[in-house]
């Protein structure tokens, strides 16, 4: 869990931000209201603290001193002020400083909010800057890692396309305009060819700040523009933004793709990912396996046992089906009403087979606890092997012969 140390001697703020990041984020807040019990919690306590919220002016320490000695030991810093001043901006080139805040408004705490919930989310998403330019390459490296990002690097188009095919995990690339090999423009396309807009930003930078060169990117695809020499605190702003639009939209996507009963993925997510799967099998010259698991006569046993008890069960079913596979092959979806499907591309078709029927026997055999009732499910399954170049219908084969085979309820039948 994220450790915070916020010092701040007003108590209403203090007590407020303090709550609101423990109930919104879980994460453990620290709160003193002057310098010396900050000093006490960075040297008598064993905790170590991964991010700072620190008021410039305390009772004890009026002139920002507390800046010095919490980042002084390596804490990541985001400050507080009553007033904007040239001064507190002076802060930002502090290296561990992320930001600054003006406490003017009620908009200043959501600012607070928002901005530790990023600067903890960006800990798991991974940026490429690519520019030509070392000393503006530097730059960019050193203020993404202060904001928490792992961060990559190139200095050419194609050692760019290099990184970004090797590190599928990159979600923010940050690209210059002028590069010896190919313009960032072009460099822009070529990604965008890959990947769509809801799963990486490309913000474009140039030193040519014309109305033009920002339409250009824009057309190639790129999320935003900045113009060089930026304000680190646009550079931050601008980051918060794009990436957070890239998080709702994932959120977006998970809500579409997402069962909410079983919490697996569903039929429309099936469908979608049905042709990648099968080129894949194509490619690599595998068979493609599908299995239908479903819960004989699942009408009974809602009108004998209730409807919670019947979606509890395919809760409970989904997550053997995880716990079997580890999170690992193959793809599983509830499909509809009560059948769930798996899909798999694979060089050993008689392993899988075994592996579906192991599950089966297990299933089968297992009582599901809903409140003091112990229910047994019946459960028959089909499953159906398809060679390189057969794949077409193998998903609404499966089904039907499922479907087909009212007198083998409880049976695993393979074809």
């Amino acid at each position: 869990m994220a450790e915070i140390l916020l010092v701040e001697d007003a108590k209403f703020f203090r007590n407020i931000i303090k709550s609101q990041i423990e109930s919104k984020f879980g994460y453990n807040v620290t709160a003193v209201e002057t310098y010396r019990e900050a000093v006490e919690q960075l040297t008598n306590s064993n905790k170590h603290f991964d991010l700072g919220l620190l008021d410039l002016n305390l009772p004890d320490a009026p002139d920002g001193e507390i800046v010095d000695i919490v980042t002084g030991m390596g804490v990541p810093s985001l400050i507080f002020s009553g007033h904007f001043s040239e001064a507190v901006r002076d802060l930002l080139e502090h290296p561990s400083v992320i930001d600054y805040v003006v406490k003017d408004s009620p908009a200043s705490l959501n600012y607070v909010l928002n901005m530790v919930d990023r600067y903890f989310k960006n800990s798991a998403n991974c940026a490429l800057v690519v520019d030509d330019s070392r000393v503006a390459l530097k730059h960019m490296e050193t203020l993404l890692k202060r904001f928490n990002f792992k961060v990559l690097s190139a200095s050419t188009g194609h050692d760019a396309l290099n990184v970004f095919n090797e590190n599928p995990d990159i979600r923010l690339i940050i690209c210059d305009y002028n590069m010896p090999d190919m313009q960032g423009t072009e460099l822009c396309k070529l990604i965008r060819a890959q990947k769509s807009r809801d799963q990486v930003c490309i913000i474009g930078v140039s030193a040519y700040g014309n109305q033009t060169l920002s339409a250009q990117f824009l057309k190639a695809g790129a999320s935003d523009f900045l113009v060089k020499p930026f304000l680190t605190e646009e550079f931050f702003c601008r980051i918060t933004l794009n990436m957070d639009a890239l998080e709702k939209v994932h959120k977006l996507d998970e809500l579409v793709h997402t069962d909410l009963v079983s919490q697996l993925k569903n039929r429309r997510f099936l469908e979608e990912e049905y042709e990648r799967t099968c080129q894949n099998a194509e490619t690599n010259d595998l068979s493609l396996a599908c299995a239908f698991f479903e819960l004989d006569d699942f009408k009974t046993f809602n009108e004998a046992h209730g409807n919670d008890a019947g979606d509890a069960v395919l809760f409970m079913m989904a997550r053997e089906f995880e716990r079997h596979f580890n999170r690992t092959s193959p793809l599983v979806v509830r499909y509809s009403g009560s059948q769930f499907c798996f899909l798999c591309a694979t060089d050993q078709p008689n392993n899988f087979v075994e592996e579906m029927q192991t599950l089966h026997r297990h299933i089968i055999n297992r009582d599901f606890r809903f409140g003091k009732q112990l229910l047994n499910v019946d459960v028959s399954a089909m499953l159906c092997i398809a060679s390189p170049g057969k794949y077409a219908e193998l998903l609404d084969d499966t089904k039907r012969t499922l479907e087909s085979q009212t007198a083998r309820k409880g049976c695993f039948v393979t074809a």
